[in-house]
């Protein structure tokens, strides 16, 4: 969940005092519920007020502080909660780029997902994909009554096996902008660009590819 805070004020210690207990009980709710807080960047902004500052009205106070944050929560929970929960903590700012101008009104994006380990995963697809492969090695050249032993045979050394290519590819989903978009992975794998795979929505992510292997020499 990305979005931030804002404090303002006549004066830049008052901003802090405002923010600092409302950013510690944003992490105390997260926190309670098995999730976590990244405080980013902390903006201050000023701008031009009337030169008699004891008639600046309320929404135009001159000094301006926003903590941008990401709350990130575990699979489980409710997240229509959570996210009405961090509004009414005061969450005031939303989605990833967001305008100083507070009165910016357009429609961000405020909820994304993430895989918690795609590491993890992509290794997992990998492993699969050669046993597959195999496996469909010994179905088009192996007599059926010999498949059983020539997928037992292949798997006992599918270590010699190299992955000359690997690439897998998502149907089509939400891009962050509302347009079609598609993930596409490939082997050998990037942990920064697996890291930043994200989900507009909690939909299942399936993968199709392809894989091209060979067989490593023999070594004495």
């Amino acid at each position: 969940m990305l979005g931030g805070i804002t404090a303002k004020s006549l004066k830049p210690l008052e901003a802090r005092k405002q923010m600092d207990p409302q950013l510690a009980e944003i992490k105390k709710y997260v926190a309670n519920q098995g999730g976590t807080v990244l405080v980013m960047e902390r903006v201050r902004a000023v701008r031009g007020t009337q030169n008699d500052t004891r008639n600046v009205k309320m929404d135009k106070l001159p000094f301006v502080l926003i903590q941008r944050l990401e709350a990130e929560f575990p699979i489980g929970v409710d997240i229509d909660d959570a996210l009405e929960r961090l509004l009414q903590l005061g969450l005031d700012r939303y989605g990833r780029n967001f305008h100083l101008n507070s009165g910016d009104i357009s429609p961000r994006i405020v909820v994304r997902y993430r895989f918690s380990n795609p590491m993890a995963m992509v290794k997992k697809i990998h492993e699969q994909c050669k046993i597959q492969a195999l496996q469909q090695w010994c179905e088009r050249n192996v007599p059926e009554v010999e498949r059983w032993d020539c997928d037992r045979a292949l798997k006992k050394i599918s270590h010699r096996f190299v992955t000359k290519r690997l690439v897998l590819k998502s149907g089509v989903v939400l891009g962050d902008r509302g347009q079609k978009s598609w993930i596409q992975i490939n082997h050998p794998w990037n942990e920064g660009k697996l890291n930043a795979i994200e989900l507009m929505g909690d939909i299942p992510l399936r993968l199709n590819g392809t894989i091209t292997m060979k067989k490593s020499e023999a070594r004495n």
